[in-house]
Formats: structure tokens, sequence, C-alpha cells
């Protein structure tokens, strides 16, 4: 049974277990450019394959959990470093009637 996409991977899906799902991102060696796969087990875990300059957030979050990596073609030990900018966040609280029951 194929798990929905929202579902983190390292949550069973009807008890089944999830081991060896993760995703692939793409790392450029910062010496010489070659490409490292770095596993991560943040996001939906499909197996799915992504470059770093274009993978999602939740999937980024734990891209060093097998760092430093090293570069098969020059050596070069090599991490991600990443920051996640958070966007402004607004609320609003709407009162309620003290008669009402429940959440609208």
């Amino acid at each position: 049974m194929a798990r929905p996409k929202s579902e983190a991977c390292n949550e069973p899906h009807d008890g089944a277990s999830l081991m060896g799902m993760y995703d692939t991102i793409n790392v450029p060696c910062p010496n010489c450019g070659k490409t490292a796969e770095f596993q991560t087990k943040s996001g939906p875990c499909n197996l799915d394959v992504y470059d770093l300059y274009n993978v999602p957030v939740d999937v980024l979050m734990d891209v060093n959990r097998h760092a430093p990596a090293t570069c098969a073609a020059c050596g070069t030990l090599f991490e991600v470093k990443f920051r996640v900018a958070v966007m402004e966040a607004r609320s609003v609280i709407v009162a309620r009637d003290a008669g009402s029951k429940g959440t609208s």
C-alpha cells in the first residue's frame, strides 16, 4: 500500500516497517563539483531524488544524517550547511459567542 506523501518516513503506516525508505539529495562537492548522494529520512521517503538547489525544506532537514560525505573524485570531506528562512506569519483571533458550542 502506498503511503500518502504527507507522512514522515519514520512513522510506520498500517503497522508495516519502513526500514530502507529514504530520499536522495544530489550535492556537488565544494572542491571539484562531482555529485555525491546524501540520504535523508526527514521527508516523505518515496525514494525520490532531488538536486540540492530544488529540494523541499522537509526533505533537506536531515541531509547530514551520514555526514560528512567523501567525494569519490577528489577525497574531500564535506557536509551541507543551510539556513531555513522563516516567512512572516500572521494570526487573527476571532471572538466567539458565549452561547455557541464547538469551533466553527
